[in-house]
């Protein structure tokens, strides 16, 4: 009778490699953006009175995803060495470091500079489309109201949609908008384009956002232009490349359009009275706000009153006066020395993006820089993701060794 030898095969089980730092960054950022969509709607009562430990701990978060990292840099060190002090100056400006939107920029910029940007894109789209659905959704079944303004001097009704502000749910519209067709580009087709726009025209009419349909057209005919650029007849392609390389100086042209006009507002000029009109008195506010605040090397807090709505639905008391500006309201909120880094670096960005030809990206930023002309909001990182993208434009690349081999003498010479 044979016998059979029993013999152990061994099992070799692979666990799935977990990047800690991407986890933990991952699990900070959507925690703060959950947290964020769900503060500037009518859940915001549900969660405002833990606002700050939120804050807190995706802080914590963020600092364990450092940790894990054993190896650090010059470049890590001093982005560490900016950090601290825009939350030491921060500190001494305001007193509570965790609502300033720029420095929650930084950290999320400052921390993403080891992680594929195409993956925080799809996880930012993930998170904003699931929350903007939510709230738009549980207005639509009555679990939160969707309150109606009246008050438009042209008689239009805006939907506020679940959102304290009508203009919220459309700027959160544009951003996914923005993530999406960056993340398909060359892939795009026609039809999706047009059902972005579609989608644009539809939130305009309910909110009566005119300037975000406007930019998301923009976007979306610039997307055209780069992805059929094979098309286009050669000496158009020519000043269409022309116009690429002035988009650079976007933000500072802007920035100190926009500065000038407002500080140096005088409404006894006619056009100059004329345009502050066509812009909501945008021109007046900041003139006022000068007037009252002046300049200062590193910011200061400044009172302001919008139309937004609070989470029991109640317009704040007092005299309207908001900057929607995001050139002006920076430079007084944040003062001169972070404005200028801002405008720096940002300028910086455009030309590196452009010697690199990212195309679709410099579309993005260009719509954005355009938008901050009316509009504050895209300061924050949850109403706008491509600030994270410009990290990427200053990390220094990674040196690759080439190694070579000396066969008579077998000796090995690296060269960067």
């Amino acid at each position: 009778m044979n016998q059979q030898n029993n013999v152990a095969i061994p099992i070799k089980i692979k666990y799935p490699d977990i990047n800690l730092r991407a986890f933990f960054y991952f699990l900070s950022l959507g925690i703060y953006m959950v947290y964020s969509f769900l503060s500037i709607s009518f859940y915001q009562n549900a969660v405002i009175s833990s606002g700050i430990y939120i804050l807190e701990f995706c802080f914590v978060l963020l600092v364990i995803a450092e940790l894990t990292n054993f190896e650090y840099k010059r470049f890590d060190l001093y982005g560490i060495i900016f950090i601290a002090f825009i939350m030491i100056v921060t500190y001494i400006v305001v007193g509570n470091v965790w609502w300033r939107p720029f420095l929650w920029i930084v950290l999320f910029a400052f921390g993403a500079r080891h992680i594929q940007f195409n993956k925080i894109a799809k996880f930012a789209l993930i998170i904003s489309t699931f929350c903007f659905a939510f709230i738009i959704l549980s207005s639509v079944a009555g679990v939160i109201p969707d309150y109606l303004d009246t008050t438009t001097h042209l008689g239009v009704t805006r939907h506020y949609l679940g959102f304290l502000y009508c203009l919220y749910a459309p700027t959160v519209l544009f951003n996914i908008e923005a993530l999406y067709l960056y993340l398909r580009a060359e892939r795009l087709k026609w039809f999706e384009l047009v059902i972005c726009i579609g989608i644009a025209y539809v939130f305009y009419r309910l909110c009566d956002a005119r300037l975000n349909f406007i930019l998301n057209l923009l976007m979306v005919i610039g997307f055209c232009v780069v992805k059929y650029r094979k098309n286009i007849p050669q000496s158009i392609r020519k000043n269409l490349v022309n116009i690429s390389k002035m988009m650079p100086w976007i933000f500072i042209v802007c920035g100190m359009i926009s500065i000038i006009l407002s500080f140096g507002y005088n409404e006894s000029i006619s056009w100059l009275a004329k345009i502050n009109a066509s812009l909501g008195n945008r021109l007046g506010y900041g003139h006022i706000s000068y007037q009252r605040y002046g300049l200062s090397a590193f910011g200061q807090v400044i009172s302001m009153r919008g139309s937004g709505l609070s989470g029991n639905g109640l317009r704040g008391r007092g005299e309207y006066f908001y900057l929607d500006c995001l050139y002006v309201r920076f430079l007084q909120e944040y003062g001169i020395v972070f404005s200028c880094l801002m405008l720096f670096a940002l300028t910086i960005v455009m030309y590196r993006m452009v010697s690199q030809k990212k195309y679709y990206l410099i579309i993005i930023l260009a719509v954005l820089g355009l938008h901050a002309l009316v509009d504050d909001l895209i300061l924050l990182p949850y109403y706008n993701t491509f600030w994270i993208v410009c990290i990427y434009f200053f990390v220094p690349p990674k040196k690759k060794l080439n190694i070579r081999i000396n066969i008579k003498t077998r000796k090995i010479k690296k060269t960067a």
